[in-house]
């Protein structure tokens, strides 16, 4: 027994290495390529839309943006007029919209929001959106009138694919079956994916199995096209800051999976949203450079969109902001006192003195602001509260795994860059 055991062992070991190997290991005839057609289009993202008809100044509402830190959702209707401004002064080929269409998935919000994206259409531009967590089967979907909160109709996914069929799904080259994931082609020589990352009624996301075969399938025809591709989703790919990846309930479940496919296919460029910052960070794997690039959130300070300009083998992102056009300037006041609004309430729950909470919040809101607007380091951030008592710095230590990492920034520049997509060097613009 023992003999044959010698000889079973070290064979068993080669089957499991070169299984185990499979998994990571993908073998492409054709990468996607690096020639992009002359092209220009906007990135735009998290609008968290409310719809007008399902709010007043009231009590409900007033106890409903305690918790937003940040959303400026009353503002809502003037942000994205403003965009649209913008849009028509940029004169893109298309834009795309990764997502978080919605406040909490309300049926009336995304009715208007369908309304806005034709509009938009009508002056010449295409728009191509993706699901949100926010945006589908959503638990919390309400109207807030008077002193109550009521609950009101949310979307379904079969109602977000009809509702939304003239941005992008019409356009389709393909549909996945299992999600809403469809490929287009707005420009002669590119293909743009757009991957649906959500679980329905869930912060986290995952990509499931039979989408992971489809978006293969539709890697392996963009290439064999010779089209140079951009893949675009709601959920991050890569982590923004350090200890992203441990909050569990916002990540995507299996990013790793994803990415090395990506990369394999020699995929360069994934726009995100989500965290609601302007960031932009890199991975390197299979000779390949692929960029996780994050939008803020049009609905919260800096309200970023980014331009991005594309020709041969180079491509410039550009952060822009609506701040000096909207709100009278008063943009980051209100965000700041939004986020400010949000940890005082949340700290007097747990006690917390009021001298205390105002110099914990005061210090939190400043620190996710300059999140928020990107190129944040240490030297900029604002000083930790001193004079606090026992609990008010037990308080702030608790709170310490969501604030650090967000203080510390990584690679590339977060706002405005070129990127060689032969080799994957980048270099910051003004």
């Amino acid at each position: 027994m023992s003999i044959r055991l010698k000889g079973v062992v070290p064979f068993i070991c080669l089957i499991l290495f070169f299984s185990c190997a499979s998994k990571q290991e993908y073998t492409i005839l054709e990468k996607t390529s690096k020639t992009f057609p002359d092209c220009r289009f906007l990135v735009m993202t998290d609008p968290h839309y409310l719809s007008g008809d399902l709010f007043n100044e009231g009590k409900a509402f007033n106890n409903h943006l305690l918790w937003k830190k940040g959303n400026l959702t009353g503002q809502g209707a003037e942000i994205l007029a403003g965009f649209a401004e913008k849009a028509a002064s940029e004169a893109p080929d298309f834009i795309i919209v990764p997502g978080d269409l919605t406040n909490d998935g309300e049926r009336q919000s995304h009715i208007d929001l369908a309304r806005y994206f034709k509009l938009l259409e009508e002056e010449g531009t295409e728009v191509f959106v993706i699901p949100g967590n926010h945006d589908i089967d959503h638990p919390y979907a309400r109207s807030f009138l008077g002193d109550r909160a009521y609950p009101t109709e949310s979307l379904s996914a079969g109602e977000f694919l009809t509702l939304y069929e003239d941005f992008g799904y019409n356009q389709a080259l393909n549909r996945d079956l299992y999600s809403l994931s469809y490929t287009a082609r707005p420009v002669e020589g590119l293909t743009i994916l757009g991957l649906d990352s959500c679980v329905y009624g869930e912060g986290y996301g995952y990509i499931r199995d039979e989408t992971m075969v489809w978006l293969k399938t539709e890697l392996h025809q963009a290439a064999a096209r010779g089209d140079a591709l951009i893949l675009y989703m709601h959920h991050p790919l890569l982590d923004h800051f350090p200890g992203q990846g441990k909050e569990k309930e916002m990540a995507l479940k299996n990013r790793e999976e994803l990415r090395e496919l990506l990369q394999a296919y020699g995929v360069n460029l994934v726009f995100t949203g989500h965290y609601h910052a302007q960031d932009i960070v890199s991975h390197q794997s299979y000779d390949e450079t692929i960029f996780d690039v994050e939008t803020g959130a049009l609905i919260s300070w800096p309200f970023a969109y980014r331009l991005l300009e594309a020709g041969g083998s180079t491509i410039t992102i550009t952060g822009k902001s609506l701040e000096d056009n909207i709100l009278e300037g008063e943009g980051r006041r209100l965000s700041y006192e939004s986020i400010y609004r949000f940890s005082n309430t949340f700290l007097a729950r747990y006690k917390v003195n009021k001298k205390d909470r105002e110099a914990i919040s005061d210090y939190v809101s400043n620190v996710l602001l300059n999140h928020y607007g990107g190129n944040e380091n240490r030297a900029d951030q604002p000083e930790k509260p001193k004079g606090l008592s026992l609990w008010g710095k037990l308080a702030l230590r608790a709170g310490k795994k969501y604030y650090e990492g967000r203080m510390t920034d990584l690679p590339p520049d977060d706002r405005s860059i070129e990127i060689d997509l032969r080799t994957g060097e980048w270099t910051p613009l003004p």
